[in-house]
């Protein structure tokens, strides 16, 4: 039998006061596209019985981005809500 080694690393970080300005705006910024993403998921799911696809999610971000655009949003994040859904 071969076993495997897991290796963990841990690293401090020391972000000056603009980077911390630009990862609090990163970070909310994902923060609100999984949570539209999940939302947007799970109506679609209990009202019209649909299941959406990234592709999907991924069209209707860029529409609302079209409209109301939130910048430095990164289109990864409805992949990683697809996955809250995985079973």
């Amino acid at each position: 039998m071969k076993h495997e080694i897991k290796r963990t690393y841990r690293y401090r970080l020391y972000p000056n006061e603009a980077q911390k300005t630009e990862l609090a705006r990163t970070f909310g910024c994902s923060r609100w596209v999984y949570n539209w993403a999940l939302e947007t998921k799970t109506e679609a799911y209990y009202q019209d019985e649909e299941s959406l696809s990234f592709t999907d999610l991924s069209g209707r971000l860029t529409s609302k981005k079209k409209r109301k655009r939130p910048s430095g949003c990164r289109r990864s994040v409805p992949s990683r809500s697809s996955k809250a859904f995985a079973i």
